[in-house]
């Protein structure tokens, strides 16, 4: 009876891998997971070196995990029982907490020198965009946002990572780095800390500031820039904040699969006034408005609510030419930024410099010499390599 039984289940095994390879070969290929937001893996090209060098495997083994059959049924299984059942604190590499879903930070030993170093090159890089928006005239500034670990750093449980040391001394010498070269530079941080960090700041199921944090990052920006130039920019009077009614989903919300709940709401900015635009994404003109709203109020909405996602280069025109230009660069951190931003300015151009790769950064400017050139950064991709805004003749990597 035992033998029948294990042969029962190496054959019902064996049937089930069977139909699921199966399957997978004919089924519908995807390109993206809209619940783990990312890009999936496709089937690798074939080649005589890359199957010498087991490349090509790796590629294939990654194609096969992506797309296999009833794979999004199975992590979804998956998260529940670790999430409701087992109520695990980490899931999917999220820390889960009864109001706040955070990144899980892997254990690391911080290295100071290491971090000097990382620090000083990215000066060296902004310090020579500066130069290049100061040789016409331009004015550059540089605004490091926390990402949503640092900002709620002390909601971490004591035996989780909450990178507070590498955060510390990253913002040390950078702060440094910066006043060494004369950088205009603004942490953030510093100003929601003398605001007491206030949570309606940032979101709780994503890495993104909200629209309040959006809008204190505006203001503060737009200060700045009248205390250190001469053109005076007017920040709107009337302003009033909107709630979407939809129900949101986050990115770390979205990873555990629409089931942990939460009331948290999207805001958009009403300016009270009428103010034309036109706008272009990627060199194509596009509807000219700076929120993706919601066919109707059941609709999932996602970050991708402001300025209708991440776009290689966005241009919006409001045809007022007493009032100056402006570029703004950076990545999905700018998004809710460029909504506001376009108010103060005649022309706003921002790019991604994940998704944009005609031009370099410097030929850029000075191929439109924006008066205003600002780049965000967040303090987890700040010493990153990519995406930093250097200032060579080479093409950005996408």
């Amino acid at each position: 009876m035992k033998k029948v039984s294990k042969l029962f289940c190496i054959c019902a095994f064996v049937f089930f891998i069977s139909i699921t390879g199966v399957a997978t070969v004919f089924s519908v290929k995807y390109d993206y997971s809209f619940y783990e937001n990312r890009n999936l893996a496709q089937l690798p090209r074939f080649s005589k070196e890359s199957f010498i060098s087991g490349e090509y495997f790796e590629g294939l083994g990654k194609y096969l995990e992506d797309q296999c059959e009833a794979r999004e049924v199975l992590m979804k299984i998956n998260t529940f029982v670790n999430m409701k059942i087992l109520k695990r604190p980490v899931v999917n590499d999220i820390v889960v907490k009864d109001d706040i879903l955070l990144p899980f930070n892997n254990f690391e030993v911080v290295d100071p020198l290491y971090i000097e170093n990382k620090s000083k090159i990215n000066a060296d890089n902004v310090s020579a965009v500066r130069d290049i928006a100061e040789s016409y005239g331009g004015k550059y500034y540089y605004i490091a946002v926390p990402c949503q670990y640092a900002y709620f750093e002390d909601r971490y449980p004591d035996y989780l990572n909450n990178r507070k040391e590498f955060t510390d001394t990253e913002l040390v010498y950078t702060k440094n780095h910066m006043a060494e070269r004369h950088i205009n530079y603004i942490d953030m941080g510093v100003v929601f800390d003398k605001m007491g960090n206030p949570e309606s700041m940032w979101s709780t199921t994503d890495n993104h500031y909200t629209m309040s944090g959006a809008y204190t990052l505006y203001t503060t920006i737009i200060n700045a820039i009248n205390n250190t130039t001469d053109f005076n920019l007017k920040l709107p009077t009337n302003i009033r904040f909107q709630n979407i009614e939809n129900p949101y989903l986050g990115s770390r919300n979205r990873k555990l699969f629409g089931m942990y709940d939460t009331d948290e709401k999207l805001l958009y900015a009403d300016f009270g006034e009428p103010l034309s635009l036109s706008r272009t994404n990627d060199g194509r003109y596009s509807s000219p408005t700076v929120y993706k709203m919601p066919e109707n109020k059941n609709e999932f909405i996602t970050y991708d609510f402001y300025m209708g996602g991440d776009v290689g280069e966005t241009i919006i025109k409001t045809e007022r030419p007493d009032l100056p230009s402006v570029l703004i660069y950076g990545d999905s951190f700018t998004n809710p930024l460029e909504s506001l931003m376009y108010y103060s300015f005649n022309e706003m151009r921002s790019l991604d410099l994940r998704h944009y790769n005609d031009k370099t950064l410097s030929q850029y400017i000075l191929e439109y010499k924006p008066d205003i050139v600002i780049c965000v950064r967040d303090y987890e991709s700040m010493l990153f390599d990519e995406g930093n805004g250097r200032a060579v003749d080479r093409k950005y990597d996408k």
